[in-house]
Formats: C-alpha cells, sequence, structure tokens
C-alpha cells in the first residue's frame, strides 16, 4: 500500500491519545497528493473508538475572518447548552479583539480568551476523546493559527490529538507559526509525496506509464484523468479532458498565491526560459520563483519549467482574463526582445497580445515570419505578417512586410496575394525594392498572368544589377530563362528587357552552380531543342540537390519537366512521388498541389486515365482555380483530357466551364488547355470546332517557334479531325510529316501516327502499320493509346477475311505463307466489336477484373457485354465460349494466361 508508514504513524499518534497522551501530527504534501484523504483515514479510525473528531477547513476566503476556522471546530463540539453559550461569548469577544487590535499582520487576542477556550476542550477530552484536524492550515486566518500553537502547547497531557494539513508551497505562509509549531515535542511530521508507478498501477490498471507522466503521480490529477477516461467510454487507456483540467486548476488555486502566480507566467511563455527572465515576468524575486516551480514539479504540474500537458497549460492560460493574458503577452514580447530572444519567441507573445501601440514589434514580426517560413510553419509566418499589416508599418518596413506577406500567401493560397502584389509593383517602380524581392516579385507576375508588368520589372532590375554581381546575374538569368518558358510569345521581348548575358557567370562558386544547371535545363525547355542526355544529368542533379524552398520550387518542377519530355516517365513519376510527399510533410499545399499536377501529366502519358484524373482533380481542388493563375492550364487540360479520354463527357463540359484568366492563351499552359478542348470537341462530335483548336495550337507553336510534338502533337490532333470529317488524303498527308520529322524521345507520338496512318490507309497496309504501332507504344507504357491499337487490330480481324499478303497474321504476328486464318462461324460474326473484345478474353480464361483491366472498362459494363455474348452465342456461360474466340485475346499482350480451375 502506498501510503501504508503514514498510515501507521497516525494510528500510532491516534492509540496515543485514547490512552491519555495528546499530541500533534502535521501531514504536509503537495497539494492533490492525499494529505486530505489521510486525515479522513484518522476519521474513520477514531470515531469507532468512541472519539470525537472536529474538523475545519482553511481557505482563502475565510482567511479574512477573524477565528474564521476556531469557529468552524467549536461549531460541531457536543457541548452542554449553558458551555455552548459561554464559548460563544468567547469566540465574538476574540473576534472583536482580533480586528480592533491587529500590530501588522498580527491580530491580538487576549490570554483569557484562548485559555478559556483551551479549557473547554480540554474539559471535553475528559469525557471523550477529541481528535481535532485543520485542513489546509497554511490558509487559515492569523487569530485561528495563534489559537491553534497555544491549544497544541497544552495537549501532550490531555486525550486531544491534533491533526494539521498543509500544502508544500513555494515558502511557508506564516514562518512563526510553523517555526513555534515543529519546536514542540509530541509533534509528529508526515511528509507525503507523489505516487509512484506501481501506485498509479494499483489505481489506473491500463495506460501506467502515460497516466504517471501526465499526473506526475498526483492523485488528484490521476483520479481526474480515470474520470476523463470512463467519461469517454473507456475505449483508450489515457483520456485527457475537462476534468483533467478543472483538477489542475483547483491544486494551483489551493496552492499559495506564488505558486499560481509562476505556473500562470509558465503557461503564457510555454517553454523554458532562464530563471531571472521568469523572475523578472513574474515579479518575483529568484529564490521565490525557484521556490514555486519546486512547489509546482512537486504536485505533478510542471516539469522544468513546462506543464507535463498541453491541456493543463491551456486550463491555465484561459482561466485568466483576456486583458491580463493579454497584457502578460505583451510584457512577455518585450522581456524576451530586451534579452536577444529569437525572433520567432517574440513574435508568438507579441501576436497573442495584439498590442495596439506595437510599432517596435514590426522588424520582429517579418524576420518571425522569414524563420517560421524556413521552418514550414506557414500558420505563424502568416500571422505575423497579418499582425505587422495591422499594426502599420511604414516605408521600407512596410515594403518588407508586404513582400513577405505574398511569400506567405503564395505558399497557401497564391489568389490571396493580389492586393500586396499591386502594392509591391507600386514599390518597386518607385525603387524600394531589394533585387532579390524584386525578382520574387516578378515570378508571382509571371504566375497570375500579368506578363507585361514582370517584362516592366525586369528591364528595370536589369538595368540596375552591377556587373560584378555574379548571384545578381544569375537570378537574373533564371528569372529570364522561367519567363520565356512560361510566354514563349514575348520571348524576344523578354531576352531584349534582360539584356545581354552579364559576364562572370563562369567564375560562379559551387554554392551557385546548381542554380547554372537549373538555368540550363529551362534554357534547354525553352528553345525547343530535343532533350540531350546532359540536360537529363544536370535535370537528376539538381532534383537529388536542391531542397524545396520558395526559389527552387519551379526550378525542380521544369526539372522534372524536362525528364517528361524525354519521355523518361518512370523517373518523373518517381520524383513527383518523392517532391508531393516533401510538400506535404512541411506544410505547403501549393508546392504539393504543383507536383500532383505534373504526376497527373504523367499519368496520362501512361494512358493511367483514373489516376490521371484523380490527381488533376486533387491539384485543382487545393486551393482557389483563381489561385492557379496561367497555371491552371497544366492540371485542367489533364482533368479535361482525362475525362473525355475514358467518355466521361459531361464532367468534362463541367471543368470546361472553369473560368480561366484572359493570359492563359499566352502563356505555353494554354496550349495544353487548347488541345483538351479540342480533343474534348472531337470525342462529342464536334468536328469544327475541334479544327478550329487544333489549328490554333498549330499557328501558336509555330509563331512561338515551338513546334514539339513531344510538348503538344498538334498533327496528330489534326490528323484524326480530318480522318473523322472523311479527308483521308489530308490526314495521310499530315501523318506522314510528323513522322519523316519526329526525333529523340517521341515514341509516343511515333505509335500514335502510325494507328491514325493505318486508319488511313489501304486495308493491305493496315495490319502491317497497326503492328508497328503495337511494338512502338508497347515500349512507351502508354495503355491507352496501346489498347486503341489492340482494339483496331480486333475490328480489322473482322474485317479481313483472309490473312494479309504481307503474311501478317492481324492479332498474331507474322506467319508463313503456307498458314491459313480459320474461319468464323456465324453466330460470332453478330458480336459487336466490344463484345468481341470482351469473349475473345473471357475464353481465354481471364477474369472479369482482369479484363475490365486491360481494356479500360468497369466490371459492370463487362458483365453486361458477357451477358449479351452469352445470348448471340446461345451458350450457358463462360466455359462454353468457342474454342474459335481464345486466339482473338492474342492482340491484349501484356495478361497472363489465366489458369483453369
Amino acid at each position: 500500500m502506498e501510503r501504508k508508514n503514514e498510515l501507521d504513524t497516525l494510528e500510532q499518534a491516534l492509540d496515543a491519545c485514547l490512552r491519555g497522551h495528546g499530541g500533534v501530527a502535521l501531514i504536509s504534501a503537495p497539494v492533490g497528493c492525499g494529505k486530505t484523504a489521510l486525515w479522513h483515514a484518522v476519521q474513520q479510525r477514531a470515531t469507532p473508538a468512541g472519539a470525537v473528531c472536529l474538523s475545519a477547513t482553511g481557505s482563502r476566503v475565510e482567511s479574512s475572518l477573524a477565528l474564521g476556522v476556531v469557529d468552524q471546530l467549536f461549531a460541531g463540539a457536543p457541548f452542554a447548552e449553558d458551555q455552548r453559550v459561554r464559548v460563544g461569548r468567547l469566540l465574538r469577544e476574540g473576534t472583536l479583539n482580533a480586528m480592533l487590535y491587529e500590530t501588522g499582520a498580527v491580530p491580538l487576542v487576549s490570554a483569557e480568551v484562548f485559555g478559556a477556550l483551551t479549557e473547554a476542550l480540554v474539559e471535553l477530552s475528559e469525557r471523550v476523546p477529541l481528535v481535532i484536524g485543520v485542513d489546509d492550515v497554511h490558509l487559515a486566518d492569523a487569530a485561528s493559527r495563534q489559537f491553534l500553537l497555544y491549544l497544541a502547547r497544552r495537549v501532550h497531557r490531555a486525550r486531544v490529538l491534533m491533526v494539521l494539513t498543509e500544502c508544500v508551497g513555494a515558502q511557508p505562509s506564516d514562518p512563526l507559526f510553523r517555526a513555534e509549531l515543529d519546536s514542540q515535542r509530541h509533534l509528529r511530521q508526515i511528509l507525503v509525496g507523489a505516487l509512484s508507478r506501481a501506485g498509479v498501477a494499483a489505481l489506473a490498471g491500463d495506460g501506467v506509464a502515460e497516466l504517471h507522466r501526465i499526473s506526475g503521480g498526483n492523485p488528484r490529477l490521476l483520479t481526474a484523468l480515470l474520470l476523463d477516461r470512463q467519461a469517454a467510454g473507456g475505449t483508450e487507456p489515457v483520456a485527457v479532458a475537462d476534468a483533467f483540467a478543472q483538477a489542475v486548476l483547483n491544486c494551483l488555486y489551493r496552492s499559495d498565491a506564488t505558486v499560481l502566480r509562476v505556473a500562470r507566467m509558465a503557461a503564457v511563455l510555454d517553454e523554458p526560459a532562464p530563471l531571472a527572465v521568469l523572475a523578472e515576468l513574474a515579479e518575483l524575486d529568484p529564490a521565490a520563483t525557484s521556490g514555486a516551480l519546486a512547489a509546482a514539479a512537486g504536485m505533478g504540474i510542471l516539469r522544468e519549467g513546462r506543464f507535463h500537458h498541453p491541456r493543463a497549460r491551456a486550463a491555465v492560460l484561459y482561466a485568466m482574463p483576456a486583458p491580463e493574458r493579454a497584457a502578460l503577452h505583451e510584457r512577455a514580447a518585450r522581456l524576451l526582445h530586451a534579452t536577444g530572444a529569437a525572433a520567432i519567441q517574440v513574435a508568438r507573445h507579441a501576436i497573442a497580445a495584439s498590442p495596439a501601440d506595437g510599432g517596435w514589434s514590426v522588424p520582429v514580426l517579418r524576420d518571425a515570419a522569414e524563420a517560421a517560413l524556413e521552418d514550414d510553419d506557414t500558420a505563424l509566418a502568416l500571422d505575423c505578417c497579418r499582425m505587422a499589416d495591422r499594426i502599420g508599418a511604414y516605408g521600407p518596413q512596410r515594403t518588407a512586410v508586404a513582400a513577405a506577406l505574398v511569400r506567405t500567401q503564395w505558399r497557401l493560397d497564391p489568389s490571396a496575394a493580389d492586393r500586396p502584389l499591386g502594392e509591391l509593383v507600386t514599390a518597386a517602380r518607385a525603387g524600394h525594392l531589394s533585387v532579390p524581392q524584386g525578382l520574387e516579385l516578378i515570378r508571382h507576375l509571371m504566375w497570375h498572368g500579368r506578363p507585361e508588368q514582370a517584362v516592366e520589372l525586369l528591364r528595370r532590375f536589369a538595368a540596375a544589377a552591377e556587373p560584378a554581381d555574379v548571384p545578381a546575374a544569375i537570378e537574373l538569368q533564371l528569372v529570364r530563362q522561367q519567363l520565356c518558358y512560361v510566354y514563349p510569345g514575348r520571348s524576344g521581348q523578354i531576352r531584349a528587357a534582360a539584356g545581354p548575358p552579364l559576364p562572370g557567370l563562369g567564375h560562379a562558386g559551387a554554392d551557385w552552380s546548381v542554380r547554372l544547371q537549373a538555368g540550363r535545363v529551362v534554357e534547354a525547355l525553352t528553345t525547343g531543342a530535343a532533350i540531350s542526355d546532359e540536360t537529363l544529368g544536370d535535370a537528376e542533379h539538381v532534383l537529388r540537390t536542391v531542397r524545396l524552398t520558395d526559389d527552387t520550387v519551379g526550378l525542380a518542377a521544369y526539372c522534372v519537366e524536362a525528364l517528361i519530355g524525354a519521355e523518361r516517365l518512370d523517373a518523373a513519376a518517381s520524383w513527383c512521388d518523392g517532391l508531393i510527399r516533401e510538400a506535404g510533410a512541411r506544410r505547403a499545399p501549393v508546392w504539393r498541389a504543383l507536383f500532383r499536377a505534373i504526376r497527373a501529366g504523367v499519368n496520362l502519358r501512361r494512358g493511367n486515365l483514373a489516376e490521371a484524373e484523380e490527381d488533376s482533380r486533387g491539384a485543382l481542388t487545393q486551393f482557389s482555380p483563381k489561385g492557379w493563375g496561367v497555371i491552371i492550364g497544366a492540371p485542367l487540360s489533364t482533368l479535361i483530357l482525362s475525362t473525355t479520354m475514358a467518355g466521361h463527357h459531361d464532367q468534362a463540359v463541367n471543368h470546361l466551364n472553369v473560368r480561366v484568366p484572359a493570359a492563359l492563351f499566352q502563356a505555353r499552359t494554354g496550349l495544353l488547355y487548347l488541345r483538351a478542348r479540342g480533343r474534348h470537341h472531337l470525342a462529342t462530335g464536334n468536328r469544327q470546332a475541334a479544327l478550329k483548336d487544333f489549328t490554333t495550337c498549330r499557328d501558336l507553336m509555330r509563331s512561338w517557334g515551338l513546334d514539339l510534338p513531344t510538348l503538344l502533337p498538334w498533327r496528330i490532333d489534326l490528323a484524326e479531325t480530318y480522318l473523322a470529317l472523311g479527308d483521308q488524303a489530308q490526314a495521310r498527308a499530315i501523318l506522314r510529316d510528323q513522322l519523316d520529322h519526329l526525333g529523340p524521345h517521341t515514341d509516343r507520338v511515333r505509335g500514335a501516327g502510325l494507328r491514325l496512318l493505318a486508319n488511313a490507309s489501304e486495308p493491305e497496309h493496315r495490319a502491317g502499320l497497326l503492328h508497328d504501332a503495337a511494338s512502338v507504344l508497347e515500349a512507351t507504357g502508354d495503355h491507352h493509346q496501346l489498347m486503341l491499337v489492340r482494339a483496331d487490330l480486333l475490328t480489322d480481324q473482322q474485317r479481313q477475311p483472309r490473312e494479309t499478303p504481307a503474311g501478317h497474321n492481324v492479332l498474331g504476328g507474322h506467319r508463313g505463307a503456307s498458314a491459313q486464318r480459320p474461319g468464323r462461324p456465324d453466330h460470332i460474326a453478330e458480336l459487336s466489336d466490344a463484345e468481341l473484345r470482351v469473349a475473345a478474353l473471357a475464353a481465354r480464361g481471364h477474369t472479369n477484373p482482369q479484363i475490365a483491366r486491360s481494356l479500360f472498362l468497369t466490371v459492370s459494363t463487362v458483365e453486361q457485354h458477357l451477358t449479351r455474348v452469352y445470348r448471340k452465342l446461345n451458350v450457358p456461360g463462360r466455359s462454353a465460349l468457342p474454342r474459335e474466340l481464345t486466339r482473338r485475346s492474342r492482340g491484349y499482350g501484356g495478361l497472363p494466361r489465366a489458369v483453369s480451375p
């Protein structure tokens, strides 16, 4: 039993009292650690032994009432009526003396009054043993403590046991009282501490380690935690809720005022602080502060100046009146600032205080915003910027705050940066922005579809650049390259605004070499040249080296785009996955959305329509469409294309109704949007509208010098449109022109072109072209295009009654001239193309989910097709499908041969 020794001591004192040897027991314990429970245990043992228990409790309310504790004790004494009247008169006389005759903090009560009251109790003890208990004696009024000392000196020969309890605080509330009490020979002092882990285990059962850590072994706090667990249904071993919060407050309010004050200061600071700082904040001397910290630690609330649990801190913090809490935060902010604390520490308190006159804190808030962004605490950075903006900075400080606000808001939702963006443009024109601030502003203007302002500011900063400033020259070159990439139609204007490359770039140090490599990657993307192995090496080195920041996130995106342009789709997807994880871990939703949009494009190229739709939708819903600026063309076009290709045309229409900025059609991403819209028009039969969009893409790409099939294969789209219009000759001419001028990394375009050329060619050439297309596309991993080729192969097989003259088996590859294509029964001819494709795979033994994945259908659609197949072929089920169908599945390579059950 955790309190056995203490109980044994009290029982010994009680036995002595019953034998006529009175005494005093003083129980000292941190608040909540069970001193009151020990007093109750004494009462439970004393009553059966025939003793009368008189009890009283000290409190802060009653401490202002003279003899308030004594009055409680005598109210429960079993006096005769005449004795009760006499005692009442003595108490009134003593109270009046204490009120009238007070020397300093010590009230004067006549010895006659104390003597008569003591005599009344001693006389009563001759009839019945008395156990007198005073809980929280340290809170008793001074006159009552005087009487208790008077009584304690006279009980050793009477059947009177005095049990006094006190809380261990920062310092004795009445040192003279404790000194006098300690001098009594018949005093038994009992020290009670917190429960051990074993003691907690005896009460709590599950979750012992965590319960012991949170409660500090304080029985009152532990009991509250168990109540919270019970209220939560007992599903978890530990629950921290209202009962625990209230128990913390109860403990502090029953301790002395110094402990409560220091606990409040600790709640305000919320981090360990030097003793001198905490003492000054609490307006106490260091010794008192140290004692209060020790007392709070003893009661299991603080450890090394911090609360054991955040719920305890919150309870203390919000129990304070709001004006007092704000004043303490402001005092903490100024004190920490004066002692050289980190800007983030100071800023947290300045924000909590929200001072009306906080001009001194503006530079601190700005520095704290930058530091918070470095720590990926975007919410704190935004709070710092808003507070600085609300306080009202002026001049250069105002500009710096606006720049920090734009950077912070852009990481969360770029649409929120509109107002400070305009303010920064004005500041830049007035010459109030540094080169780094100005170049960052240009990138934001580029994103938000303001190319005119971006070019204007580029011209200003390029003209002001110092030739010897290599870092500035590198950054100017990077911004120029990025502007040319995003707005290729303005390349000449942009290059003229930036001026000739500044000298000295070849002498840049190692710290800048990565940015130079990134610049080479962007330049390669901008000029439209084929992606070389050297460019790919630069891109991968940049991705391996850089840590995502507001300055490097765009560079990382360009490097992934280079991998995509070289058809390195697996590598691009892998990098996107890692960058998405990093952006998520660092709480940067814009970064995460950007790389999800890029991954959506990778999935679209692979033909993974569901994944492309999911990623692009997820990217676009991360923040408002307005926040995407002209970059919205990338994820939105992927979403339109993926839903269109999947046959979800109503959804595609909804996506086409999303408002896009007018500047989108000056940007590279506008080409993607035009193509996606054209593909939707083509898929829904609006061929003239499709022709107009694809022709616009052609004209823009030629005028911009970006005739890149890997970026946008407009010839393929035009050829397919002409095929739909019935103009096979025009389609063949466009396709041959495309196929004759393809460079490296263009297998996807080549495969798609061969498939369309097959559809535009004479029947005798169709199978060979389709096989060539399938061979090319299998290496690219474009599942959707490959599925279209295989579907065309099946259709062509239905049309051809015999093997082609070239000796190609349409589905099985080249065979000898003597090989004959078996005939097909008439009932198979009744099947539609879709039913034939499904039946062919089913006859080979593939399951419905496998067929669905292979043909990009739903399982439900596969089941519907099979039901119609069974009816048309007049067979009972899958096992009865004709063997003739098994050869039809060879055009769907990649699926394993099913094992018959």
